[in-house]
């Protein structure tokens, strides 16, 4: 594991989304102080436009979420990911969606605050953008 990936704190839940449907989100935050900065650069490599408060409709290249049989998501960019386990109701909504709500936080998160809150907080003040992303299903993560 990199330095950066110790930095980049990644969950997920299902929410509402401004449509009143229900989706699998993601969301990528750090709670280090220099988050302004830094999240930036992280949305812009995962194929996002950058720019607070935007929303990407689809990623630039081939950035997607890939949901493996034992529950496990991996965000994928070039040749990188970020993964996590996920439950079966987010895992259902995301490959039945084709589509995961990629959130990246410019705020560094404090400890302990759950996500939705922080996404609805720092959205409220556009310090997040939103991607909306392509699911695939994969095989059992190695």
């Amino acid at each position: 594991m990199s330095e950066f990936d110790r930095l980049i704190h990644l969950t997920g839940w299902v929410g509402e989304t401004p449509d009143g449907s229900d989706a699998a989100y993601l969301l990528l935050t750090t709670n280090d102080p220099n988050a302004p900065k830094v999240m930036p650069l992280v949305a812009k490599s995962l194929g996002m436009n950058p720019r607070r408060g935007s929303v990407t409709m689809q990623p630039i290249g081939d950035s997607y979420v890939s949901v493996s049989t034992d529950l496990w998501a991996a965000l994928h960019f070039g040749d990188d990911k970020f993964e996590r386990p996920v439950d079966a109701d987010w895992a259902m909504h995301a490959i039945g969606q084709n589509r995961v709500v990629v959130t990246v936080g410019y705020l560094p998160m404090p400890a302990g605050l759950d996500p939705w809150t922080y996404a609805e907080d720092a959205g409220a003040i556009s310090q997040v953008v939103l991607g909306i992303f392509p699911a695939r299903s994969a095989e059992v993560t190695p």
